[in-house]
């Protein structure tokens, strides 16, 4: 007989966790689209200079897109975001596994 391991979660855990989830989620895939939509990002090589501010695109050497102050501020504070919605959903996992809220249990089939 094949064991297999499911998740088990208190209702607690089911409220807090599944909308964080949902959340971090959607954020990561609104930035996901935007990047191709933008044609790049801040990360760690967009960059400003004399008033032009600049998305870079991974994967394209030398190759950056000028885009607004505001658009390129927005991504900025969006791509910030989705590392601390991901921290977030992590340390929020961690945690119930820690007090036991959610478990990994094995089962036969």
């Amino acid at each position: 007989m094949a064991t297999h391991e499911i998740v088990v979660c208190t209702p607690r855990a089911k409220r807090i966790f599944y909308p964080v989830s949902l959340l971090a989620w959607v954020n990561f895939m609104a930035a996901f689209v935007s990047y191709f939509a933008l044609g790049g990002a801040v990360g760690q090589r967009g960059y400003a200079k004399d008033g032009h501010y600049f998305l870079y695109k991974n994967g394209a050497p030398g190759y950056f897109t000028e885009v607004s102050q505001r658009v390129w501020q927005a991504c900025n504070y969006h791509e910030w975001s989705v590392i601390i919605g991901l921290d977030l959903l992590v340390l929020v996992f961690v945690i119930f596994l820690i007090t036991g809220e959610i478990k990994l249990v094995k089962i036969a089939r």
